[in-house]
């Protein structure tokens, strides 16, 4: 079966991009500057989000009662199938649990693709006025709950009061089972943050404005009845 699922998603906070100062910013924590030409935007990487969202599958499955079908990642040696060789033979039969069956593994190709999402903008930048702000931070002392010298940072987010809009996200490719799709597409609706700073309040969606623009199917368009049923097979399994 083919899916093909179409994502925007709207911030209500600016988003992180990564610690720095302006130009130097190479991190990927969020949101990437990329250049083209001599064009430059943002965008989310499709590993961000990815990883996001599997995350969200993740904790659906162990509240459904899968946990001890789960292998446990991020360690490569204790995902698909190296985490359910231990203690057997070298030629036991390979297993695959159902997160890695959708997203891969380290030893196991995923069979979907996430591809990035790009910034909408909303009005061209003017020169050295970009839609980007630095803010500086300090870390504070565990122990003595004051900050820390010498551990003055910088982090560079989406210009306050934009509220960044990344479209043309998708995530296509084949799947085993429709619940398959369910799941995937309950994980995307547990979405409510991306990036970095979520505790200082960045990075977090919309809850109103949809972030699924259309979900298909081989080919067939899904309607929310059909959703629900299929992800209720989950918890029937």
């Amino acid at each position: 079966m083919y899916l093909k699922i179409e994502l925007t998603f709207h911030f209500e906070s600016p988003v992180c991009i990564g610690g720095g100062l302006g130009e130097s910013i190479t991190a990927d924590i969020a949101a990437l500057r990329r250049y083209l030409s001599e064009a430059r935007f943002l965008l989310l990487p499709g590993s961000t989000i990815k990883g996001r969202v599997r995350a969200e599958c993740e904790r659906l499955l162990r509240a459904f009662g899968h946990g001890n079908s789960l292998c446990n990642p991020p360690r490569p040696d204790q995902m698909c199938p190296q985490y359910w060789w231990r203690g057997e033979t070298a030629d036991a039969e390979p297993r695959i649990c159902p997160l890695c069956a959708i997203f891969g593994s380290p030893w196991q190709p995923s069979p979907l693709f996430f591809s990035d999402a790009l910034w909408k903008a909303y009005e061209e930048p003017k020169e050295h006025d970009w839609a980007t702000d630095v803010r500086p931070g300090v870390s504070i002392a565990r122990t003595r709950k004051t900050a820390q010298e010498g551990q003055l940072y910088f982090v560079e987010t989406t210009r306050p009061g934009l509220e960044p809009m990344f479209t043309d996200a998708t995530i296509e490719g084949k799947i085993a089972e429709v619940k398959d799709a369910a799941l995937l597409l309950a994980g995307i609706h547990q979405v409510l943050s991306l990036g970095n700073g979520r505790s200082r309040g960045r990075g977090w969606l919309d809850t109103v404005k949809p972030r699924i623009k259309s979900y298909t199917v081989d080919g067939e368009e899904w309607t929310d009845e059909r959703f629900y049923r299929e992800l209720a097979a989950w918890r029937a399994s």
